[in-house]
């Protein structure tokens, strides 16, 4: 993460250096972006989650929904959490509510490299009132696109799944009291700032790339999409309806550039941003093959 963060400094560095006037502009854009559209969403799911999180407030939740989710993921009712956050509050609500949950010693090491493998999603809010409304137009179906986004993350969670229950031993004592310290507060201020200084580094990156590659050329959309998927997806509206499915689901299964590095700044060590990787590659291949089938189906 380190060597990230260093490559992506000294780049944008470079940028501003050779050309200010389109750094300014994009900076703006990125910080409106994140004030204006990203703030008024994540805020309230990272502060509310982050109290339930450190004060066990989620225990209502996790135990009406324990009998089911068990007998699928035979995770911990504190895994049910992690899996119901990261189904409904969208990025990186998941990997954020899991790494802060095996922090404080209450799921396995087992369990969080489990569960962060297929709890990272898309946000329905954001499926349904950005992507069909404005990106596929509703030229879909809504449970099309509901199932797409995912039903991958499912089939993952089955193919990674283990046997046996993952009631395991977890954090030693120790450990757990010098977490317990930590002020959700604080621990919510953190984790927005994180993920708001990534959004507007890609979102500079992302407006150089849409402003030096000419709108002719072929693949712009795809690249701006992969950096960041916000704004990536207002690129591709115009687009037929094979292209935006392909493009939209892979925004919507990886996150795009900006996101996977969002998630992996809550990841800890190797082994688990690995599988969290993992997953996310399994997802996206199989929404692949369930658009492949569609468009076949379709014609």
């Amino acid at each position: 993460m380190k060597k990230i963060l260093s490559a992506l400094f000294y780049l944008s560095i470079i940028l501003i250096l050779i050309t200010p006037e389109i750094s300014s502009k994009a900076i703006i854009s990125g910080i409106n972006l994140s004030l204006y559209t990203l703030l008024p969403v994540i805020f309230p799911f990272i502060t509310i989650t982050s109290y339930m999180s450190a004060f066990d407030l989620y225990e209502p939740v996790s135990k009406l929904f324990y009998p089911i989710l068990h007998k699928l993921f035979h995770i911990t009712p504190q895994g049910c959490f992690v899996v119901i956050t990261g189904f409904t509050c969208g990025y990186p609500m998941g990997i954020k509510t899991a790494s802060f949950l095996y922090s404080s010693g209450k799921i396995s090491y087992r369990e969080y490299l489990y569960l962060i493998s297929f709890t990272n999603n898309v946000g329905i809010g954001f499926l349904f009132g950005f992507v069909y409304n404005k990106v596929m137009s509703r030229s879909i179906s809504p449970l099309f696109l509901l199932g797409i986004s995912y039903i991958p993350s499912l089939i993952t969670a089955f193919l990674l799944r283990e046997k046996s229950d993952y009631y395991d031993t977890p954090l030693t004592s120790l450990k757990l009291q010098q977490v317990k310290k930590t002020n959700p507060a604080f621990d919510s201020i953190k984790s927005i700032s994180v993920i708001i200084f990534y959004l507007i580094i890609f979102s500079v990156i992302s407006d150089y790339f849409s402003a030096f590659i000419p709108d002719y050329l072929m693949g712009k959309q795809t690249i701006i999409t992969l950096i960041e998927i916000t704004k990536g997806f207002s690129k591709i509206t115009d687009c037929t309806l094979s292209s935006k499915l392909f493009l939209t689901i892979t925004g919507i299964a990886t996150g795009g550039l900006c996101i996977t590095v969002q998630s992996l700044s809550f990841i800890n060590d190797r082994k688990a941003k690995l599988r969290y990787l993992k997953g996310k590659l399994i997802s996206l291949l199989i929404s692949y093959c369930i658009i492949i089938i569609y468009l076949s189906l379709s014609q």
